[in-house]
């Protein structure tokens, strides 16, 4: 009879102490997330040419050298997407690399981009449609 009065205090702490753990951390979730999401610096998509002259075709911009990636000979930068909490997602957008200097980089980019933010530096590596965390510029 005691080993069953034993046995059954020690199930009533484990599911106390299990509920009380998960209360903590269903009310801290939010704040979790928020720490574990990467940190972002942007930079404004400015339009433009490395040559300095007048930009004549639709789409021609210039951004940080460190804002576009290249693998396996594709081109490509991360678009912001801001949202009212300092959070925002990213979307990868293909680009055409025309020119470049020791800080900019020339690109044709689909004119509808051309009024967003690009990724330029980050805490860690970016999958097209992650959550981040835009740190000021």
């Amino acid at each position: 009879m005691k080993k069953k009065s034993k046995l059954k205090k020690a199930i009533i702490i484990f599911g106390i102490t299990f509920l009380a753990v998960v209360a903590v951390l269903t009310y801290f979730a939010g704040t979790i997330e928020y720490m574990l999401l990467p940190r972002v610096s942007v930079a404004n998509i400015e339009s433009g040419q490395i040559s300095g002259e007048p930009v004549t075709e639709q789409g021609v911009c210039l951004v940080p050298n460190m804002s576009v990636v290249e693998s396996d000979g594709i081109a490509y930068i991360f678009i912001l997407y801001p949202r009212e909490d300092n959070t925002a997602y990213i979307e990868e957008v293909n680009v055409q690399v025309r020119d470049r200097n020791n800080m900019y980089c020339e690109i044709k980019l689909d004119p509808t981009f051309t009024s967003y933010s690009v990724v330029y530096e980050t805490s860690r590596d970016l999958v097209n449609g992650d959550k981040v965390v835009v740190e000021a510029n």
